[in-house]
C-alpha cells in the first residue's frame, strides 16, 4: 500500500509516477483512495501479487492496456507482456465492474 505518514499528515502515493494525495488522518487516505470518483486505482500483478496504487492518470493508462476477455478475465494486451494485472477500484471491483476473477 502506498500510504505513508509524513509527520502528522499521511500521503497516499502514486507507484507509477510519485503523484501525491495529503490527508490528515490514514482512514481519510484509505477512504479517499476506495471512492471511485477520485480515479484513483489499485492494480495487482497477479504473476508476483503485488499490488500497486496508481494515481486518475497512470490508472487510465494502465486500463487501457488491459483487454477483457470474453470469459470476464483479465490479460495484459500488450504483446509479449510477462505480467497479467486486473485493474480495481478500492473497493476490489474490476474495471468491467464485476469482482476480480479469483
Amino acid at each position: 500500500m502506498s500510504i505513508e505518514r509524513d509527520g502528522r499528515r499521511f500521503v497516499l502515493i502514486c507507484d507509477e509516477c510519485g503523484e501525491q494525495h495529503v490527508e490528515l488522518d490514514f482512514n481519510l487516505a484509505v477512504e479517499y483512495k476506495r471512492e471511485r470518483k477520485n480515479g484513483w486505482r489499485a492494480v495487482k500483478d497477479k504473476a508476483t501479487g503485488v499490488w500497486a496504487d496508481l494515481c486518475p492518470d497512470c490508472a487510465a493508462g494502465a486500463a487501457a492496456q488491459i483487454a477483457i476477455t470474453a470469459r470476464g478475465e483479465t490479460a495484459c494486451a500488450a504483446a509479449g507482456a510477462a505480467g497479467v494485472f486486473h485493474v480495481t477500484g478500492g473497493d476490489g471491483v474490476g474495471a468491467d465492474g464485476d469482482p476480480p476473477a479469483i
